[in-house]
């Protein structure tokens, strides 16, 4: 193949992956999602169940539970 093509096909696989991986980052939460931290939304429950390991449902928002 001819240099041309080959800097062709780079540049098209390129434009056509980084928003595709941008996208997913997106879908995973974005930074956020990476680092696990829970924003206020997800910290919305009904019961203690819906809340992680040590919180504790308390006026529909999940705290830390105490010991």
């Amino acid at each position: 193949m001819e240099c041309t093509t080959v800097l062709a096909l780079a540049l098209g696989t390129l434009i056509v992956a980084l928003p595709v991986a941008f996208v997913a980052f997106l879908t995973v939460g974005g930074y956020m999602g990476l680092r696990g931290t829970r924003n206020e939304k997800a910290l919305q429950c009904t019961i203690d169940t819906d809340c992680g390991s040590g919180f504790a449902c308390r006026n529909g928002m999940c705290v830390p539970s105490d010991c």
